[in-house]
């Protein structure tokens, strides 16, 4: 999306300490977090660039990241850039967001002109008691066709087609017009760091003793929450 990146310098990602490395904590972990902070450690040890640039989401959580990439990467030079100075982004082309509320930025870029760079958001939950909030938030900002929302899947896809097709509805209704043009939705599963995730045989064993699964039983675990509604 968006223009051609520098060969140097990978997508910007702004930096949220609840959604990279919040599976640090045992008693708050979640699908969302778990798959964060996979991605984050996966990001850093495949960034092709000598440089992680990162807008901040709050400047408590740079302490946090700056040691996730002290462990995992430490040849790479951090660069931080402030959420209100996003010109200084350099060449970066797009900045990942990691959730679907991307309004701030949106209106942020237009300081700067809508084309500078892309926007790019990240769906987990599409939906609970909070939504559709968001997507309705999206689109009613200036969100323009370069920017992009990542469907995590198919199913994810459809959910979103539908809040956008009743939201554009109720637009044409209420001004008379023509909704603004949607961002790209391309399906992406969530992006994990593969070698967090290898078991051997003496881990499956040690499990099915720990829950008393004899050797033929079916055990289904899951690494997520699981929530009513």
């Amino acid at each position: 999306m968006g223009r051609a990146m520098n060969k140097r310098l990978t997508a910007t990602l702004q930096y949220f300490g609840e959604a990279y490395d919040g599976a640090t904590d045992p008693s708050n972990i979640n699908g969302r977090r778990l798959a964060g902070s996979s991605f984050m450690k996966g990001f850093l040890r495949n960034a092709s660039s000598d440089v992680i640039q990162l807008v901040s989401g709050d400047a408590n959580d740079l302490g946090p990241v700056r040691r996730m990439i002290a462990d995992v990467a430490p040849t790479k030079t951090v660069k931080v850039v402030e959420r209100f100075q996003l010109n200084k982004l350099g060449d970066s082309s797009v900045v990942l967001r990691p959730g679907p509320n991307v309004e701030a930025l949106a209106y942020q870029l237009m300081h700067f002109g809508q084309s500078a760079f892309s926007i790019c958001g990240l769906t987990h939950t599409t939906y609970g008691y909070r939504l559709p909030d968001p997507f309705v938030n999206l689109r009613m900002t200036p969100v323009e066709p370069w920017d992009g929302l990542i469907c995590t899947a198919e199913t994810v896809k459809t959910s979103l087609g539908y809040w956008f097709d009743a939201i554009d509805e109720y637009m044409r209704r209420r001004f008379s017009g023509t909704p603004p043009p949607r961002p790209q939705m391309p399906v992406i599963p969530l992006g994990i760091n593969t070698d967090e995730f290898q078991v051997t045989d003496a881990d499956r064993a040690t499990l099915r003793s720990e829950i008393g699964a004899a050797e033929d039983d079916i055990v289904v675990s899951t690494l997520a929450r699981l929530s009513p509604h």
